[in-house]
């Protein structure tokens, strides 16, 4: 499944919001992320997919994964998405 396909899933599950900010956005000003990286064995799904604004997307990225930063950050996605 493609990255719009996993967007417009993400949209229609929980609104068109960054899961960060959760600022209300168009869907072309979202990206999709990977709560787990591709290249820590993470896939391209709508269970391991998150919508994010441009923005909160750069700044979760200035952290490795298994920086603090990160960890903290992705528990917000996960408490945004309903998994705890």
């Amino acid at each position: 499944m493609g990255y719009r396909n996993l967007k417009n899933k993400l949209r229609q599950k929980y609104g068109c919001r960054c899961m960060l900010c959760k600022r209300k956005l168009p869907l072309k000003a979202t990206t999709f992320h990977h709560i787990l990286p591709l290249s820590k064995g993470g896939k391209s799904t709508e269970e391991n997919g998150s919508l994010l604004c441009k923005e909160c997307q750069i700044i979760l990225h200035t952290f490795d994964y298994e920086e603090e930063g990160y960890k903290k950050l992705t528990k917000i996605i996960l408490k945004n998405k309903g998994r705890n």
